[in-house]
C-alpha cells in the first residue's frame, strides 16, 4: 500500500514535467508471449543528466534501464547534444508486469531525438529492436507477435525491424515468415528493416521516404569467375530453378508461401548469374521440395490409391 501511495505522489508531482512531451506506441510481448502495444512517453529538460523513471510495473529490470541510458546517449549524439545538459523523464503507461528486455531501445532513441531537436515523428509508425552503443540496431525476440499486436490499430501502417531479423524459420523453407509479406498481407502494414539509429531517424522523422520494396536480398555475394569445368553444372541449376518457378502456378500453396517461393527462386536466379551454381541448385532444389511437400499434405488418402 505504501508502495502505492508512493508511486501516486510521483506521478503526481511529475505530471506537469510531461507536458509537451513526446509519447510513442511501442511493441512488447507479454508473459503469455501475445503481442501487445505499450505506451511511452518521454520529456527532456535542460538539467545535469538525472533520469526519472516512472512505469505502472513493480520492477524495471536491468537490461531495460541500460538499454534506456544507451538509447538517451545515442540520441544525444545523433544530434548533437551534450548528454549531462539535460535531465529525462520517462514514463512507462500500461501495465506489463516486469518491464523486461531491451527491445524498446531504437524507439527510446527516436523519442529522445525528437525531443532533443523539435523534429516529429512518423504517427503512423512503430519500432521494435535493440540499441547498441555506436547505433547498431540489435536483434529482438516476438517479431511475429509484434506484427500481429500492431496489426490490431488500424493507424499504423510502417513498422522498423532489426535489419539481421527479416524472418523466422518454418518447416520448409515455404513455410519460414518473412516478417515484410506477413505484414503486408494480413494488415497493410510495410514493414523496414534498418541497421543502424541513423536510418531510423531519417524514416521515423520524414527526411526520407521508407524503401518501397523490402524483398531484395540483404546480402549479394561477389561475382564468382566460372570456369570451363563448372558448365555442366550450371546447366544443372538452370533446370533446377526453372523445375522450381515452374511450381508457383502448379502447387497448392498459400498467398505467403507464394511469395516466399517467388522470394527465393529470385535469389536462386542471382546466385546463377554470378556463378554460385552449387548454391543456386542446393536453394531451388529446397524449393521444389518443400512444394513437393506441401502438395503431399494436401492430397486426399484417395489420390494415394
Amino acid at each position: 500500500m505504501r508502495q502505492l501511495a508512493f508511486a501516486a505522489l510521483m506521478a503526481i508531482l511529475l505530471a506537469p514535467l510531461f507536458c509537451g512531451a513526446v509519447t510513442m506506441l511501442v511493441p512488447a510481448v507479454d508473459d503469455s508471449e501475445q503481442g501487445i502495444l505499450t505506451a511511452i512517453t518521454m520529456n527532456i529538460t535542460v538539467g545535469s543528466g538525472e533520469t526519472s523513471l516512472v512505469t505502472h510495473s513493480s520492477t524495471v529490470s536491468e537490461d531495460t534501464q541500460q538499454s534506456l541510458q544507451t538509447a538517451l546517449s545515442e540520441a544525444a549524439r545523433l544530434a548533437g547534444r551534450n548528454y549531462d545538459s539535460y535531465d529525462y523523464y520517462v514514463r512507462f503507461d500500461d501495465a506489463l508486469g516486469k518491464i523486461n528486455g531491451p527491445s524498446a531501445g531504437v524507439a527510446l532513441t527516436l523519442m529522445a531525438y525528437s525531443e532533443y531537436t523539435g523534429k516529429k515523428l512518423r504517427s503512423d509508425m512503430i519500432v521494435t529492436g535493440a540499441i547498441s552503443k555506436g547505433g547498431a540496431v540489435s536483434p529482438v525476440g516476438g517479431i511475429k507477435s509484434k506484427i500481429d499486436a500492431a496489426g490490431n490499430d488500424s493507424q499504423v501502417k510502417l513498422m522498423l525491424i532489426p535489419g539481421s531479423q527479416t524472418q523466422e524459420s518454418g518447416d520448409t523453407v515455404l513455410d519460414s515468415v518473412f516478417y515484410a509479406d506477413y505484414a503486408e498481407q494480413k494488415y497493410g502494414i510495410k514493414v523496414v528493416p534498418i541497421s543502424n539509429d541513423s536510418y531510423a531517424v531519417q524514416i521515423a522523422t520524414g527526411a526520407i521516404e521508407p524503401p518501397n520494396s523490402t524483398s531484395a536480398p540483404s546480402f549479394v555475394p561477389i561475382e564468382y569467375p566460372a570456369i570451363k569445368a563448372s558448365a555442366p553444372f550450371k546447366q544443372v541449376a538452370s533446370d533446377t530453378i526453372s523445375e522450381a518457378e515452374a511450381k508457383g502456378p502448379s502447387s497448392q500453396l498459400d498467398p505467403l508461401q507464394k511469395k516466399a517461393l517467388d522470394r527465393l527462386v529470385a535469389e536462386s536466379k542471382m546466385q546463377l548469374s554470378l556463378g554460385y551454381y552449387y548454391t543456386a541448385a542446393n536453394s531451388a532444389f529446397l524449393v521444389n521440395n518443400a512444394a513437393e511437400t506441401n502438395s503431399l499434405k494436401n492430397m486426399s488418402v484417395q489420390a494415394f490409391g
